[in-house]
């Protein structure tokens, strides 16, 4: 919504999606196991068309600190780089952590979420970097595992407050409900800066222009 072209987004949510085969489908599956068989399933019936596969993959790295991804997720990326298939990285640990502040505000300050908001003041004080590694997960989850190192040194200046608003916290449930707040209201096309702000590395961005390659 925030980087596409107004051409890609009548093929994708207008008028792309009452023709058949649609312009474009979205296909989800739970697990990196059962995403792998997605793709050499999608892949084989390319093949056996005779055409090339026409497939972007977005999965993400679940890497606890910088440069960390976990080796499910790297064998997705060799599938693809295998089977020719689209799949830019995504380095930040799950979609989650791309939020942007401008969404988690636009949520957070509605009346209905007054007891969630310190969470969520919580979650925006971390750094950027801390901020694309916590684990935005059910409540009673640890944000960033004791056992690891690196984990543990990427957190070490959060305060033991801000630790325990975020263990007690569904922020992935959170995570959902901003979203949703977004694109109903029609906030994910006027963050375009905000959400660079989060993804510098323009990470979505790339995303979005891979699909456009295959529209």
């Amino acid at each position: 919504m925030a980087f596409a072209s107004r051409e890609t987004l009548d093929l994708c949510y207008g008028r792309g999606q009452s023709k058949t085969p649609k312009a474009c489908e979205i296909e989800s599956r739970g697990g990196s196991g059962e995403l792998k068989k997605l793709i050499e399933k999608r892949a084989d019936e390319a093949v056996a068309r005779g055409v090339a596969p026409r497939i972007v993959v977005a999965a993400d790295s679940d890497g606890e600190w910088p440069g960390d991804i976990k080796q499910h997720a790297q064998e997705i990326r060799d599938t693809c780089s295998y089977r020719g298939i689209a799949c830019p990285p995504l380095n930040k640990r799950t979609a989650e952590n791309y939020v942007p502040d401008g969404v988690w505000t636009a949520w957070a300050s509605q009346p209905e979420e007054t007891n969630i908001r310190p969470a969520i003041e919580a979650l925006m004080r971390l750094s950027p970097v801390q901020r694309d590694h916590v684990k935005l997960d059910k409540s009673n989850t640890a944000p960033w595992r004791g056992a690891e190192p690196e984990a543990v040194a990427l957190f070490s200046t959060v305060s033991t407050a801000d630790e325990t608003l975020l263990v007690t916290t569904s922020l992935k449930k959170a995570a959902a409900s901003a979203m949703d707040l977004a694109l109903g209201g029609g906030l994910a096309a006027s963050v375009r800066a905000d959400i660079l702000s989060r993804d510098p590395a323009g990470e979505l961005e790339t995303l979005a222009r891979r699909i456009e390659d295959y529209l």
